[in-house]
């Protein structure tokens, strides 16, 4: 089988830069607009001939914004697509000392701003970006090492296999490369000549090692920030760049692997696109190439990153909530006996009693609603739930107060009333706002 499309020539390769500056202890940065746009971006821009990522970076921030910028650290990449041709952009965090660039300002530059984080992710354009923006605040603002310490020692299953995968996967870089320069000197290119029409000899630079390599070393700082979720992020990244490591045969084979687990844990839109992309009558397309099996795993890690989120976002739930619900166990536990014997329905003890069993079957049925709801609803809809699921045992508690207080006024039939049928009725209205609900129908009519 054959594949089309040299390693370099099939993705556009930019680099940019977060050039940063403390003013009055905020720490800011700097975003651009150009003329005839309305658009507010991160300073970058394409590799010329030659260059390294770094040397891009540098000279794209010094170009657009007039000033050096020194680099710190790898800030992470994006990966998106123009013009049906995938694009990816390394961006650096660079440190602004007030020295002016010595490379000529763009004059397609119109404006600049200096911005805090929260307001430069609000003024930017591209989602992106802005997500790039927030992983780094996150990362910087991680101020609790007794916090990340505890999340260490209760480490979630996707920190551990994160943590796992890192080194065997720097290894199988290596690898690649290695494979690379074994295929070179066979094939008696020299690296010295200049032969740009051949595409093994294009990629000799091995840019795609040293980024994907450099976003490896990346996921590791954010496992020790506890950034599990970034992590993830930056891994799946360093697998893009990869592929342009891969050789014919290797990359059929990414291919077929690509398409078994699309099969196995993708449906929908998602399903259909990935079989489009990298099937033609029910084989794989004789013209595979490398942007093909990129665009695949693109698709295919935002769903392995959409149930990350999921994930993470049920366990932020469980962990606010299972705890909540032990307490409220133990706190029935102490007031119940004292209330069953009772035949006096407005005492104290009585109220609490209500209150806390409302409280704690909305804590329950908020557990019960994460389990059978978390992996189905969509990521914008999950994080809203999220805070309401939260929410529920104060939401539980207050509708089992109002539901007493309608029982006693008489608004609220439902026989005979007793101490056992107040409690009973509490408990159901924390499960259940219907019974809230019908209370204040009864009232209405």
């Amino acid at each position: 089988m054959t594949v089309e499309g040299s390693k370099s020539g099939d993705i556009t390769r930019s680099a940019g830069g977060i050039l940063w500056r403390t003013e009055n202890n905020i720490r800011k940065l700097i975003v651009i607009r150009k003329k005839d746009s309305t658009e507010w971006v991160l300073p970058k821009g394409h590799l010329e001939k030659g260059e390294t990522w770094q040397q891009a970076a540098i000279r794209e921030v010094g170009e657009e914004t007039k000033w050096k910028g020194v680099i710190i650290s790898l800030a992470g990449a994006i990966n998106y697509f123009v013009d049906n041709t995938p694009k990816t952009v390394i961006f650096y965090n660079m440190q602004y000392d007030g020295t002016p660039s010595e490379y000529e300002h763009d004059e397609k530059i119109e404006n600049s701003r200096w911005l805090s984080v929260p307001k430069a992710v609000k003024l930017l354009t591209h989602d992106k970006e802005k997500q790039l923006l927030r992983d780094l605040d996150k990362m910087h603002n991680i101020k609790s090492a007794f916090g990340c310490w505890t999340r260490k020692k209760i480490k979630s299953s996707s920190y551990r296999r994160l943590k796992a995968s890192i080194i065997p996967y720097q290894a199988y870089l290596e690898n690649l490369r290695d494979n690379e320069q074994i295929l070179s000197q066979h094939l008696g290119l020299d690296e010295q000549n200049d032969d740009s029409e051949n595409p093994v000899h294009k990629n000799l630079d091995y840019d795609w090692y040293y980024a994907a390599n450099e976003l490896m070393d990346l996921a590791k700082v954010a496992l020790e920030y506890c950034q599990v979720e970034i992590g993830w992020r930056f891994f799946y990244q360093a697998e893009l760049f990869s592929i342009w490591g891969l050789n014919p045969h290797q990359l059929r084979q990414i291919a077929q692997s690509t398409l078994q687990e699309a099969g196995q844990k993708l449906s929908g839109w998602r399903k259909d696109t990935v079989l489009k992309i990298l099937v033609r009558q029910g084989d794989l397309r004789p013209d595979l190439s490398f942007s093909h099996v990129y665009e695949a795993r693109k698709i295919l890690q935002e769903h392995h990153s959409n149930t990350h989120i999921k994930l993470n976002t049920a366990r932020f739930q469980l962990i606010i909530l299972l705890p909540i619900s032990l307490l409220l166990i133990f706190i029935n536990l102490y007031l119940l006996p004292r209330v069953a014997d009772s035949i006096i329905y407005s005492n104290k003890t009585l109220l609490y009693s209500v209150v806390s069993l409302g409280a704690m079957s909305g804590s329950l049925g908020g557990i019960i609603s994460i389990s059978r709801k978390s992996s189905q609803e969509k990521i914008p809809q999950l994080i809203l739930n999220s805070w309401i699921t939260a929410s529920r045992p104060l939401i539980g508690a207050i509708s089992a107060f109002i539901v007493y207080f309608f029982l006693l006024s008489g608004m609220l039939n439902i026989g005979d009333l007793t101490i056992p049928k107040i409690l009973a009725t509490a408990t159901a209205s924390g499960f259940s706002e219907a019974i809230l609900l019908n209370a204040f129908n009864t009232v209405k009519s």
